[in-house]
């Protein structure tokens, strides 16, 4: 599960970078991190926690109704941690952009990302 929480807090930056590398457009790139912030941290947290339940129900040999819950409930807390994740690196993603902005053009656009950083190609 903490890989899960893991992928949830830091999935939605990663999903924002990756795409505006991929595409070069900050506005793809913004619908990718919120899809990623809601729904997929909602199917994926959800999807876990209920095989969780599920594994454990069946190991005591009862079914109850927290399986029919648990989808549900798990998911919302995923996208609640995707949030999280939103609020604390966002503004690290920011301040990188202002302090560094070499290398973070570097890594968000589609050229090589050693010909930025080492400063070739330049006069």
């Amino acid at each position: 599960m903490l890989l899960v929480v893991s992928l949830n807090v830091v999935g939605p930056v990663a999903a924002l970078l990756f795409v505006k590398r991929r595409s070069g457009s900050w506005r793809s790139a913004s619908l990718a991190c919120l899809l990623s912030a809601t729904v997929l941290a909602f199917l994926l947290t959800g999807t876990v926690g209920w095989i969780t339940v599920f594994v454990q129900m069946a190991i005591q040999g009862e079914f109850r109704w927290d399986l029919a819950i648990a989808f549900p409930t798990m998911g919302i807390y995923g996208i609640g941690f995707a949030g999280m994740g939103l609020l604390y690196l966002l503004p690290l993603i920011g301040i990188w952009r202002i302090f560094h902005r070499r290398s973070f053009e570097a890594a968000t656009n589609r050229r090589k990302v050693l010909v930025g950083l080492m400063g070739e190609g330049r006069d």
